[in-house]
Protein backbone atom coordinates (compact mmCIF):
# COMPACT_ATOMS: atom_id res chain seq x y z
CA UNK A 1 0.00 0.00 0.00
CA UNK A 2 1.56 3.30 -1.08
CA UNK A 3 -0.30 5.69 1.18
CA UNK A 4 2.02 8.55 0.23
CA UNK A 5 -0.11 9.18 -2.86
CA UNK A 6 -3.66 10.43 -2.39
CA UNK A 7 -6.22 9.74 -5.09
CA UNK A 8 -8.94 11.83 -3.50
CA UNK A 9 -9.61 13.72 -0.30
CA UNK A 10 -13.06 14.84 0.87
CA UNK A 11 -15.15 15.60 3.92
CA UNK A 12 -17.69 12.81 4.43
CA UNK A 13 -21.23 13.02 5.86
CA UNK A 14 -19.81 12.72 9.40
CA UNK A 15 -17.56 15.76 8.73
CA UNK A 16 -14.42 13.61 8.86
CA UNK A 17 -11.62 13.96 6.34
CA UNK A 18 -11.69 10.90 4.11
CA UNK A 19 -8.65 9.97 2.07
CA UNK A 20 -8.54 7.40 -0.75
CA UNK A 21 -5.68 5.97 -2.77
CA UNK A 22 -5.62 6.35 -6.57
CA UNK A 23 -7.27 2.90 -6.75
CA UNK A 24 -10.11 4.03 -4.46
CA UNK A 25 -9.03 2.23 -1.29
CA UNK A 26 -9.94 4.22 1.83
CA UNK A 27 -7.03 5.08 4.11
CA UNK A 28 -7.38 5.19 7.89
CA UNK A 29 -6.64 8.82 8.71
CA UNK A 30 -5.06 7.95 12.06
CA UNK A 31 -2.87 4.99 11.13
CA UNK A 32 -2.25 5.10 7.36
CA UNK A 33 -1.34 8.79 7.08
CA UNK A 34 1.71 10.31 8.75
CA UNK A 35 1.36 13.20 11.21
CA UNK A 36 2.75 15.86 8.88
CA UNK A 37 0.28 14.86 6.14
CA UNK A 38 -2.58 14.82 8.66
CA UNK A 39 -1.74 18.38 9.73
CA UNK A 40 -1.37 19.54 6.13
CA UNK A 41 -4.72 18.02 5.11
CA UNK A 42 -6.49 19.44 8.16
CA UNK A 43 -5.06 22.92 7.60
CA UNK A 44 -5.94 22.74 3.90
CA UNK A 45 -9.56 21.91 4.63
CA UNK A 46 -9.93 24.59 7.30
CA UNK A 47 -8.35 27.15 4.96
CA UNK A 48 -10.56 26.10 2.04
CA UNK A 49 -13.77 26.14 4.11
CA UNK A 50 -13.03 29.65 5.34
CA UNK A 51 -12.32 30.86 1.80
CA UNK A 52 -15.43 29.23 0.32
CA UNK A 53 -17.55 30.65 3.14
CA UNK A 54 -15.97 34.08 2.70
CA UNK A 55 -15.35 34.21 6.45
CA UNK A 56 -12.83 36.69 7.79
CA UNK A 57 -11.38 35.39 11.03
CA UNK A 58 -8.03 34.67 12.61
CA UNK A 59 -6.41 31.38 11.68
CA UNK A 60 -4.82 30.13 14.90
CA UNK A 61 -2.45 27.23 14.35
CA UNK A 62 -0.69 25.39 17.18
CA UNK A 63 2.72 23.89 16.34
CA UNK A 64 2.24 23.65 12.55
CA UNK A 65 5.93 22.96 11.95
CA UNK A 66 6.30 20.03 14.33
CA UNK A 67 8.31 17.22 12.72
CA UNK A 68 8.93 19.33 9.59
CA UNK A 69 12.45 20.28 8.57
CA UNK A 70 14.54 21.75 5.81
CA UNK A 71 13.04 23.14 2.64
CA UNK A 72 9.60 21.74 3.51
CA UNK A 73 9.62 23.77 6.73
CA UNK A 74 10.50 26.93 4.81
CA UNK A 75 7.86 26.33 2.11
CA UNK A 76 5.17 25.55 4.69
CA UNK A 77 6.00 28.69 6.71
CA UNK A 78 5.96 30.72 3.51
CA UNK A 79 2.56 29.30 2.50
CA UNK A 80 0.98 29.79 5.94
CA UNK A 81 2.23 33.36 6.34
CA UNK A 82 1.71 34.55 2.76
CA UNK A 83 -0.42 37.70 2.61
CA UNK A 84 -3.98 37.13 1.38
CA UNK A 85 -4.60 37.80 -2.28
CA UNK A 86 -6.93 40.57 -3.45
CA UNK A 87 -9.74 38.16 -4.43
CA UNK A 88 -9.78 36.14 -1.20
CA UNK A 89 -11.00 37.05 2.27
CA UNK A 90 -8.74 38.96 4.61
CA UNK A 91 -7.36 36.94 7.49
CA UNK A 92 -4.90 37.05 10.35
CA UNK A 93 -2.62 34.12 11.09
CA UNK A 94 -1.64 33.40 14.69
CA UNK A 95 1.13 30.81 14.96
CA UNK A 96 1.97 29.14 18.25
CA UNK A 97 5.53 27.93 17.64
CA UNK A 98 8.11 26.17 19.74
CA UNK A 99 11.76 27.21 19.61
CA UNK A 100 12.63 24.17 17.53
CA UNK A 101 9.91 25.07 15.01
CA UNK A 102 11.26 28.61 14.74
CA UNK A 103 14.81 27.41 14.09
CA UNK A 104 15.83 27.97 10.44
CA UNK A 105 12.80 30.13 9.52
CA UNK A 106 13.71 33.16 11.67
CA UNK A 107 14.28 35.47 8.68
CA UNK A 108 10.92 34.58 7.15
CA UNK A 109 9.18 35.24 10.46
CA UNK A 110 11.04 38.56 10.78
CA UNK A 111 9.73 39.69 7.40
CA UNK A 112 6.12 38.50 7.86
CA UNK A 113 5.23 38.84 11.54
CA UNK A 114 3.36 41.93 12.64
CA UNK A 115 3.48 41.24 16.37
CA UNK A 116 5.52 38.74 18.35
CA UNK A 117 5.44 37.70 21.96
CA UNK A 118 6.65 34.75 23.99
CA UNK A 119 4.50 32.52 26.19
CA UNK A 120 6.51 30.62 28.78
CA UNK A 121 5.31 27.87 31.12
CA UNK A 122 7.17 27.21 34.35
CA UNK A 123 6.27 23.50 34.31
CA UNK A 124 9.87 22.59 33.51
CA UNK A 125 11.39 25.12 35.91
CA UNK A 126 14.88 23.59 35.54
CA UNK A 127 14.93 24.95 31.95
CA UNK A 128 14.31 28.55 33.10
CA UNK A 129 17.44 30.68 33.50
CA UNK A 130 15.61 32.77 36.11
CA UNK A 131 13.22 30.52 38.10
CA UNK A 132 9.99 32.21 39.10
CA UNK A 133 9.81 30.74 42.62
CA UNK A 134 6.38 29.20 42.07
CA UNK A 135 5.35 25.69 43.15
CA UNK A 136 2.56 25.30 40.63
CA UNK A 137 3.14 25.71 36.89
CA UNK A 138 2.19 29.11 35.52
CA UNK A 139 2.19 30.70 32.09
CA UNK A 140 3.60 34.16 31.59
CA UNK A 141 3.77 36.26 28.46
CA UNK A 142 6.46 38.77 27.61
CA UNK A 143 7.21 41.05 24.65
CA UNK A 144 10.24 39.04 23.50
CA UNK A 145 10.52 37.91 19.91
CA UNK A 146 12.24 34.71 18.80
CA UNK A 147 15.53 36.63 18.81
CA UNK A 148 15.22 37.92 22.40
CA UNK A 149 14.82 36.65 25.94
CA UNK A 150 14.25 38.21 29.34
CA UNK A 151 14.03 37.15 32.98
CA UNK A 152 10.62 35.62 32.21
CA UNK A 153 11.43 33.53 29.13
CA UNK A 154 15.22 32.96 29.14
CA UNK A 155 16.11 29.28 28.93
CA UNK A 156 19.27 27.56 30.09
CA UNK A 157 19.79 26.21 26.58
CA UNK A 158 19.46 29.56 24.75
CA UNK A 159 22.19 30.05 22.19
CA UNK A 160 24.28 33.13 21.49
CA UNK A 161 21.82 34.28 18.82
CA UNK A 162 19.18 35.15 21.42
CA UNK A 163 19.74 38.58 22.93
CA UNK A 164 18.94 38.86 26.66
CA UNK A 165 17.15 42.05 27.67
CA UNK A 166 15.57 43.29 30.87
CA UNK A 167 11.98 44.17 30.16
CA UNK A 168 10.31 46.86 32.19
CA UNK A 169 6.94 45.18 32.10
CA UNK A 170 5.59 41.87 30.90
CA UNK A 171 2.21 41.16 29.39
CA UNK A 172 0.14 39.14 31.85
Amino acid sequence: LNSAIFGSVLINDNFDIEVRTPTGQRLDFDSDINGASQRALTLSFIWALMEVAGVESPRIIDTPLGMVAGAVKTRLTDAITAPPNAEGPNYQVVLLLTRSEIRDVEDLLDSRAGVMCTMTCSKDAKDLSHPWGQDEPQVRICNCSHRQSCSICARTYDDEGILFQELEESIQ
